[in-house]
């Protein structure tokens, strides 16, 4: 299967010349000047982003939440504008969206693997696209609104290779799964609770990041800053629910 999806990547990224051009780290932005190796990375990094949105999709709501902040943030920032897309169309992507949301908490509706695949390709694409046409922001600003779901899946596979288990293995040590499990253990709640409210929880740091993200989209200090503060915020909820978890 992924090496299906990789090929049709592959094959949608040279078609459409999708190449990232700069990332502002200087060895990185030689290889890239190779344009092999360029459609290369934007491959690498939209499986990357694809296969983390399936990991996310874990609980009610969270995958759709995610990309409907990022939703959110292409209206507030009218990034639509720079791919000839009418601001209707995005608004009502975004009220399906919204839509799916509502009835993903009421566990009512799933996007599955391929919709996390769609969803996640997607804005990535169009998040690839303007800024290689027009660089109207940091490339560290894409890598923030993308940061979860990317992280998620990285975080993953160090993790299992340093268990010695196969990085496609999967299992429930997932943050979000370790965050169900912590308020439904920790104050006795139903399975429908912990399963929103976690959701809502990861949904709720993310529109506060992306927030503070906005300010000043253009200056790769402040959102490698926050990208920082991410990976530390990340790794020391895990452990500490992980510890939670175990030592039950």
């Amino acid at each position: 299967m992924i090496i299906i999806i990789t090929i049709l990547i592959l094959t949608i990224v040279y078609v459409s010349d999708l190449r990232i051009s700069s990332t502002r780290i200087y060895f990185l932005d030689i290889l890239i000047s190779n344009i092999f190796f360029s459609y290369f990375f934007s491959t690498f990094c939209l499986l990357i982003l694809i296969n983390g949105s399936n990991f996310i999709d874990g609980l009610n709501g969270l995958l759709v939440g995610y990309y409907l902040l990022i939703s959110l943030i292409f209206h507030h920032l009218n990034l639509i504008s720079f791919l000839n897309i009418e601001n209707i169309n995005q608004l009502f992507f975004s009220a399906i969206l919204f839509t799916l949301f509502l009835v993903n908490l009421s566990k009512k509706s799933f996007m599955g693997d391929t919709g996390a695949y769609i969803l996640g390709f997607f804005y990535g694409y169009l998040l690839i696209k303007i800024y290689s046409d027009y660089q109207i922001f940091s490339p560290f600003f894409v890598i923030l609104l993308l940061w979860y779901p990317c992280f998620e899946n990285l975080f993953s596979i160090i993790r299992k290779f340093q268990l010695k288990k196969s990085p496609i293995k999967p299992d429930n040590n997932h943050l979000h799964q370790l965050m169900y499990f912590y308020l439904k253990k920790k104050y006795k709640v139903n399975n429908l609770f912990a399963n929103n409210y976690g959701s809502l929880i990861i949904l709720l740091y993310n529109l506060i990041i992306f927030g503070i993200g906005i300010q000043n989209i253009s200056n790769t200090q402040h959102q490698i800053i926050l990208l920082i503060l991410n990976l530390f915020v990340y790794c020391a909820v895990y452990f500490k629910l992980f510890a939670y978890k175990y030592k039950l």
